[in-house]
């Protein structure tokens, strides 16, 4: 095959003929083989308690899943990419049902997507298909918990008080999805001891809400 890419052009494969090359078909077949698609139950319970969770958590492991570094999440991404049949960086509703076949049925499969579209676009973007499928062990890391809280601290005062939550919940990379008495009702669940803000001590009791609801499933 090279012989004939390196050849006059006048004699040189087309790239459609290379394409459908023996060695291209054998190669990719080989390719596929290895990209066996294991999405686990593990990781189909963290898309629906993703679903379940806070907007305050679900921002959160938002935060934390972008700045994750490329080691703590090389598995989700090599599983996304798996599910990403057509590779426009989003999951759709028949992506994830061609990917999930042999374990669920198309009702599990929508409430999934549900769980996990945030935007409410109608399907899963690289981003949001992290957040919701993180694990505890790397999102309770102390080091990306403290960026996440700093992402709500923006005055820099070391506590997040209820106009911080309401400009990052309501500002324009969000959109305005969540009411104000919502997000008090929120305030008071995590702030406790009633000073109308959350310092970090109560911020990671509030992430650790998150992995309470995973340990319940189990």
């Amino acid at each position: 095959m090279i012989k004939k890419l390196i050849c006059r052009p006048e004699k040189r494969l087309t790239a459609q003929e290379a394409l459908e090359h023996k060695w291209f078909k054998k190669a990719l077949k080989e390719d596929k083989k290895k990209k066996k698609i294991n999405f686990s139950n593990d990781r189909m319970q963290h898309m629906m308690n993703f679903n379940k969770a806070t907007k305050l958590q679900q921002v959160a492991l938002t935060a934390i899943s972008v700045q994750a570094s490329p080691e703590d999440i090389k598995e989700l991404k090599e599983l996304f990419k798996s599910l990403d049949v057509n590779g426009d960086g989003s999951l759709s509703l028949e992506e994830l049902q061609k990917g999930l076949r042999d374990k669920e049925n198309g009702d599990k499969m929508l409430e999934v997507l549900k769980a996990a579209d945030t935007d409410g676009s109608g399907e899963i973007n690289y981003t949001e298909f992290l957040a919701a499928t993180i694990d505890a062990n790397i999102f309770m890391r102390e080091d990306y918990l403290r960026t996440a809280f700093n992402m709500f601290d923006k005055d820099g005062s070391g506590k997040i008080d209820n106009e911080e939550v309401i400009n990052l919940l309501q500002g324009e990379d969000l959109g305005n999805f969540v009411s104000k008495d919502a997000i008090g009702a929120a305030m008071k669940e995590i702030d406790q001891n009633g000073d109308g803000e959350i310092d970090f001590e109560e911020f990671m009791e509030m992430m650790q809400k998150a992995t309470a609801m995973d340990d319940k499933m189990h």
